[in-house]
């Protein structure tokens, strides 16, 4: 901990300077609710721990000993008390009458640094008053008194500006108070006689910041001499249970935030569902009004159930949702950061199915039903209903929902990864009914929450697909939601097959069980004959991960074993004709293959470089050119399997290789297939691509760099063919 130094008056600190800086900006703000102000629900980080240095009492007529602080001081000798600096002035001015009785402010007192563990804030007691005097504006640093007390949960603290000097009369005096992380904080610009009232909903330390709010820079040149003198104030303090009126919940009112203190409502929740509070305040024009915040407090645990500032998109009304217990009683508070004489404000309370801040728990097992609402075109809203999933490892489920109206039931699964959350799957409907799969690794550490969103299809933004927005639906779209638990099944398989599958229930997937010999290369390929059905690949590790491919793909087994493939529909729906499956697999041996350089114009197919097999390619990627391909050629026969596919290149050293992408195409220049990441039981970038040629003739293999607008992963490779 970092003991305060000495300085002369009217010197500060950084972390001095930070403070005032930040309380003289937050005064700048009474006058206008328009701008973001921030507040306890601010997304900064919370602050280091505060640790208090309570003021020490000294004996009257008695100087403080600075030795020990101060180096360059002499302790007295002979019991006199040696002259000190001009800067410490040890003969303070007398207290006015009107001052007396209070807790005087103790310079220095404006040094909080929770970095550094200091606290210089004068200590008082709640019901006692504090006092103190203010620098004249014109001083090269604003003075800023500060004072510390420990406040309770759940109760209002009031305080009020009980006197003034002469030069604070017609300005007032700026006032602010502060919470224990510093992102709580309540405004006051009072004058004599006024004071106001905040809600504590937290207990620990606050700080009680008082200042000169004047302006000099306003005011005209011969009117700045005779508003330069330092000045007095005093402020009363107290503390007051919460006492509120009753309403019945839900409902909507008309209220007004008056006398400068927070409203406080009672109401007993008496519903199954969830409850959604909001305040709208009325602002005409948009900087009359101020910056509501809105609390739940439980009586009977006392606590604060949820809080909220700013909740609603593009405003600075808050809404809170909260799941609270039938038959319990509870307080609604509307406090602000700024007050005002008079603010009106309306006040809803609702009950809503669920929110994002309070999903709906499934399990297997489970069975839900509820409603999607009417979407607002005008609002860019719709409705969503939130559901959460908790997976142990090694389990897995199936979550279905079926529509009893026009509804379109899409859902969408994500994953929570510490806080972020990663979008795992997505299911499209077919005839009102949609189904998703997904599980939790045997590895994983512990269980994962999942959150799973149903939405009406046709209100989602999707690029991929032109299934539009349209903001359909009603309130009457009622659904019923089922969760059930999964045990993964696969069919053992020799190769080669080729055969079809049907998917008879949405949200399946149909599994094989391969038999591979080590640096054995597999294709595997889904095709479907009708156009609304988009075969998708799978791979399952032994501890159960999934990875998803597209409707081709390749892999390479690093060992000999059993390994798990499986086919789904993309959208995981119920396949209206049978997906056509391909698995067969080759050995390509490359011991033997020459060595060559690409040559640095193979960039189209008039250009190609041919390659005679089994050969490897030492190359290098890049997107300079115009279409930043690198084309080679080669020569099969019906029957031939033709094997492609990238590795790092170990003649390039250090440097990072190319994520690249391929593409086969046939003699007469059509595309045959394309792979993007090969299927790995480790994370990979590179390319394979294993096709049994149906026709004598070149087939051209290109490579390119994976790419965006935005970047290029150009570099360099080795390309690998073979022909069996």
């Amino acid at each position: 901990m970092r003991s305060p130094s000495h300085h002369p008056r009217g010197y500060r600190t950084p972390s001095a300077l930070i403070f005032s800086a930040a309380l003289v900006m937050a005064s700048s703000f009474l006058s206008g609710c328009g701008d973001t102000l921030p507040t306890d629900e601010s997304d900064t980080l919370p602050p280091d721990v505060i640790v208090l240095l309570p003021d020490a009492e000294e004996d009257a007529g008695k100087m403080p000993d600075l030795s020990a602080d101060d180096p360059e001081m002499e302790p007295p000798t002979g019991g006199q008390i040696p002259t000190p600096p001009d800067w410490l002035d040890p003969r303070p001015s007398p207290t006015p009458d009107w001052q007396r009785g209070a807790r005087m402010e103790r310079e220095p007192n404006d040094i909080v640094d929770h970095s550094a563990g200091l606290d210089q804030a004068t200590y008082f007691t709640v019901g006692e008053s504090v006092a103190g005097a203010l620098d004249a504006p014109d001083r090269p640093e604003q003075d800023m008194d500060v004072f510390s007390v420990e406040l309770s949960a759940g109760t209002l603290f009031h305080w009020e500006v009980v006197g003034t000097g002469e030069d604070l009369d017609a300005a007032g005096v700026q006032t602010v108070l502060l919470g224990p992380d510093m992102r709580y904080r309540r405004e006051l610009l009072a004058h004599n006689g006024q004071g106001r009232s905040a809600f504590i909903h937290r207990t620990g330390t606050y700080y009680l910041a008082v200042h000169d709010p004047r302006d000099l820079s306003s005011l005209p040149e011969q009117d700045v001499a005779a508003a330069v003198d330092d000045s007095g104030y005093k402020i009363k303090t107290s503390t007051h249970d919460l006492q509120g009126y009753s309403i019945e919940a839900p409902g909507t009112w008309g209220e007004a935030l008056e006398g400068f203190a927070p409203d406080v409502h009672r109401f007993v929740w008496n519903r199954d569902e969830v409850i959604m509070a909001e305040v709208v305040c009325h602002r005409e024009p948009v900087h009359t009004g101020v910056d509501p915040i809105l609390y739940i407090w439980d009586t009977i645990e006392h606590r604060v159930v949820v809080h909220n500032d700013n909740g609603r998109r593009d405003s600075l009304d808050p809404q809170i949702v909260a799941d609270l217990e039938r038959g319990r009683p509870y307080m609604l508070v509307v406090d602000a950061v700024a007050m005002r004489d008079e603010v009106p404000y309306a006040l809803s309370i609702s009950e809503v199915d669920d929110s994002p801040d309070v999903p709906t728990r499934v399990e297997a097992g489970s069975s839900w039903r509820a409603e999607i609402g009417a979407p607002v075109a005008s609002m860019e809203h719709f409705d969503t209903d939130y559901f959460t999933v908790v997976l142990f490892p090694g389990e897995a489920i199936r979550v279905e929902v079926e529509a009893d109206d026009a509804l379109e039931p899409a859902l969408t699964v994500y994953r929570d990864e510490g806080g972020f959350f990663d979008q795992i799957d997505f299911t499209a409907p077919r005839h009102g009914e949609a189904a998703v799969t997904f599980n939790l690794p045997a590895d994983a550490q512990g269980p994962r929450l999942f959150y799973v969103l149903l939405d009406d299809l046709r209100n989602l933004q999707l690029g991929a697909h032109e299934w539009g927005r349209r903001y359909l639906g009603g309130p009457d779209f009622d659904y019923t939601l089922r969760a059930e638990a999964v045990a993964w099944a696969a069919t053992p398989t020799d190769l080669p097959h080729h055969g079809d599958i049907t998917l008879s229930e949405a949200g399946s997937y149909h599994w094989f069980d391969v038999w591979l010999e080590a640096d054995e290369l597999l294709s595997l390929q889904a095709t479907s004959l009708h156009s609304d059905t988009f075969p998708a690949l799978a791979m399952m590790s032994a501890a159960g991960e999934i990875e998803l491919s597209q409707n081709a793909d390749a892999f390479f087994s690093p060992r000999a074993g059993t390994y798990r493939f499986g086919v789904r529909e993309e959208f995981m729906r119920t396949s209206r004709s049978p997906l056509s499956l391909s698995l067969f697999s080759v050995k390509p041996d490359t011991s033997n293959a020459t060595l060559v350089q690409e040559r640095s114009d193979n960039h189209s197919g008039e250009l190609a470089q041919r390659l005679m097999p089994p050969a490897k390619v030492s190359s290098y990627a890049e997107s300079v050119h115009t279409v930043g391909y690198d084309v080679f050629v080669v020569h099969a026969k019906a029957g031939q399997k033709l094997a492609a596919w990238t590795a790092p290149d170990p003649g390039a050293g250090n440097a990072q290789p190319s994520d690249t992408v391929l593409h086969l195409l046939d003699p007469n220049g059509d595309h045959i297939v394309s792979n993007d990441d090969r299927m790995a039981t480790e994370y990979t970038t590179f390319s394979a691509i294993l096709r049994e040629v149906e026709q004598d003739g070149d087939y051209y293999v290109v490579v390119e760099p994976y790419s965006t607008r935005m970047f290029s992963l150009d570099g360099p490779y080795m390309l690998y063919v073979t022909l069996d």
